[in-house]
């Protein structure tokens, strides 16, 4: 899941959080059209011999109406990243 984050689909997204992430991107059918339900979950730090101490998820159901996007990461990504970010400034 690490690499994911660091040469996967959500390459780049997590850039700005301070630690290794390990993420996992998806996206759901929903019958309509080319629009998905988009969603990502990270846990950090996800670097070697660290413990995460932060998960957060996040998904984006299709509504219609509103631009769709292809994958987890575009849509959710930017999401989980400033979740991450602020959470581990917060500090145990």
């Amino acid at each position: 899941m690490v690499g994911v984050s660091t040469f996967g689909t959500a390459e780049g997204v997590f850039d700005s959080v301070p630690v290794p992430v390990a993420a996992k991107t998806g996206t759901a059918e929903t019958g309509s059209g080319d629009c998905s339900a988009d969603w990502l979950i990270a846990t950090a730090p996800a670097g070697p011999h660290q413990t995460p101490t932060v998960a957060v998820a996040a998904v984006l159901p299709y509504q219609a109406g509103l631009t769709c996007s292809d994958t987890g990461a575009v849509a959710a990504g930017p999401r989980v990243a400033a979740v991450l970010k602020a959470a581990l400034a917060e500090g145990p």
